[in-house]
């Protein structure tokens, strides 16, 4: 279905809380779907077509961003040689454990934000869109895995940019591989903290 609000520059609109409502998956179906999702790191040899990426990446567009400045783009790739070459520039990826066969860079423009804002805007709006992204990914019931390249290192930072044309102004905020899913997946055991330890409640205080 046409997304109304895609005819909007900008201004302000009126929601009736029914239409929100009305979207709103049970709880126990969020639950399951969020919990259902796992780190992916290896995939079937299936090459996602562009109308699937495409509609992955629409739906991540409507994560919150400041004063909706959306300063996130994301570069992909379903070429062997271009997937090596990202995934050399990844600390965290072991080539061993399997194959990529799409792979996404998220990036984040600075010049979006006015030097006074740059308090690492462009990271905390990458890592909002990230989640979003993710989460799109998984919604398509496909696989997902984040993989970070150092960002101190100014020289990958600079190489990373004239391998793949990307501007200047935008940081490399993550590489991320995706693909279809396995019949039998070998994911982390990842046991979550518990709730009580990361919910402060500061009325008790």
């Amino acid at each position: 279905d046409k997304d109304i609000r895609m005819d909007f520059r900008g201004g302000c609109e009126v929601i009736h809380r029914s239409e929100i409502l009305k979207h709103i998956p049970d709880l126990e179906t969020f639950r399951n779907f969020v919990r259902s999702r796992h780190s992916v790191r290896k995939f079937t040899d299936k090459i996602i077509s562009v109308d699937v990426i495409q509609d992955i990446i629409r739906y991540a567009l409507y994560y919150p961003s400041a004063c909706n400045r959306q300063p996130c783009k994301v570069y992909y790739s379903q070429d062997s040689k271009k997937i090596s070459e990202m995934l050399k520039f990844c600390d965290n990826f072991i080539t061993r454990e399997g194959t990529i066969q799409n792979c996404f860079i998220v990036t984040s423009d600075r010049s979006l934000f006015h030097k006074s804002e740059l308090n690492d805007q462009e990271f905390l709006n990458a890592g909002i869109f990230l989640a979003y992204l993710v989460m799109s990914i998984h919604a398509h019931g496909l696989g997902s895995c984040l993989f970070q390249t150092l960002q101190g290192n100014a020289k990958r930072q600079r190489d990373i940019h004239e391998s793949f044309g990307i501007r200047d102004s935008e940081i490399i905020a993550c590489f991320v591989g995706f693909g279809e899913l396995e019949e039998n997946i070998i994911t982390a055991c990842a046991q979550r903290r518990p709730v009580e330890s990361i919910a402060i409640n500061l009325d008790t205080k």
